[in-house]
């Protein structure tokens, strides 16, 4: 019989005397045609879906407790959760956070904690999130650096038939390591670490959410590679595999356009650092309508992207295809947060931009996800792991 609900377990491996989680997302029909019902959170008791509404004026505070009390070093505490799409769940260290709402022509709109405004509540807090959508055919959680760094995350799927996945995240002393790796860099790399007024660290800035404080230090980063690329693919066709969606497809660059051809025909402008960083501005982002045509192009536009973050489109044309991750990284322009992140994390998993799930056949994933349908329950352990234990 089909679940419509997914237990997730927490256990507290913080040392935070309290541990809050807090489960967002957008509701879904248990049945065809699974209709979106709207953004809904989880209450304090971790077992009642509240629908949220909008109160009329922006900025409402959510009033309604949904703060979930995990306990302290060493507790766990189990949530049921409906069937959601683009959900997170956010932990929190010491104190539960604050969440509003703003009315919009399409209901209620959540406005969730920021890493980068210095005037929300939230800001000078501990807290990290897992990303998660449970539908009718499946289970998708990921740790998620795309935005920052700061509680580590591991996560442990196991499905009804008892097969498991595992992601271990960043262990003991990690998220240390990695802001010291960036510190000793200096100039906008120091930028990206966070730290609060004794010094500890708060939060570890990706690349992208960099860029959104400090524009001035990131404007140019990628600027000089992409010429080069752009140069490079007007004399050798770029191939980009989209895998079982619309097979393979061969781009020329020609009028400072880079032209594709395949199942369908379509064009991308030369990106700037910023389309690169957010993956979803300039060429990147979606153009209408959204139909089977752009759908390819979107696919074609994220093989692009994370070859241009992870430095390799000049050294492979045959993408994600001939990737090898050995190499990722190594060609300057070099994303140092991505690197580090990745090479602190246990086998290398954990997602640094908006576009690390692009992996080619027969190399490691690198984003961090573990996926699968007839789930029977998601661990989730926040605070790093110790080698050799999860």
């Amino acid at each position: 019989m089909t679940k419509h609900y997914l237990d997730i377990d927490v256990v507290n491996r913080t040392n935070a005397s309290m541990l809050y989680v807090h489960v967002t997302g957008r509701r879904l029909q248990n049945e065809e045609p699974y209709r979106d019902l709207g953004p809904m959170m989880m209450k304090a008791d971790g077992q009642t879906p509240h629908m949220l509404t909008s109160g009329g004026a922006i900025h409402t505070l959510v009033t309604v407790d949904h703060g979930i009390r995990v306990g302290g070093p060493g507790a766990r505490k189990r949530v049921r959760i409906p069937r959601l799409a683009g959900g997170r769940i956010y932990f929190s260290m010491g104190r539960p956070l604050k969440f509003y709402v703003n009315p919009s022509p399409d209901g209620p709109a959540l406005v969730e904690p920021s890493s980068l405004n210095k005037g929300d509540v939230n800001y000078n807090g501990h807290w990290s999130f897992a990303e998660l959508t449970f539908n009718a055919a499946q289970v998708y959680a990921n740790v998620s650096y795309v935005d920052f760094l700061s509680i580590p995350i591991a996560l442990h799927l196991t499905n009804d038939t008892g097969r498991d996945q595992e992601v271990r995240g960043i262990p003991w002393g990690g998220v240390t390591r990695i802001a010291e790796g960036l510190e000793k860099l200096g100039g906008a790399w120091k930028k990206l670490v966070v730290r609060s007024p004794s010094g500890s660290i708060i939060r570890i800035l990706s690349m992208n959410s960099g860029y959104e404080l400090y524009p001035d230090l990131f404007k140019n980063f990628f600027r000089q590679y992409i010429d080069e690329v752009w140069k490079h693919y007007e004399r050798v066709d770029l191939l980009v595999d989209t895998k079982p969606g619309w097979g393979t497809f061969t781009g020329r660059v020609r009028g400072g356009q880079f032209q594709f051809t395949g199942k369908f025909s379509f064009d991308f402008e030369k990106p700037t650092t910023r389309d690169v960083f957010t993956c979803n501005t300039g060429p990147f982002g979606v153009r209408k309508p959204r139909d089977e045509r752009e759908e390819a192009r979107l696919a074609v536009g994220a093989r692009i992207s994370a070859a241009l973050n992870r430095g390799t489109l000049l050294i492979n044309n045959k993408q994600p295809r001939n990737e090898k991750v050995s190499t990722y990284y190594e060609h300057r322009p070099i994303n140092h947060y991505s690197k580090i992140v990745h090479s602190v994390s246990d086998e290398n998993r954990g997602y640094t931009f908006p576009y690390d799930d692009v992996c080619p056949d027969g190399q490691p994933d690198q984003s961090g996800f573990v996926n699968g349908g007839n789930p029977k329950v998601l661990k989730v352990t926040v605070g790093g792991f110790r080698r050799g234990k999860l």
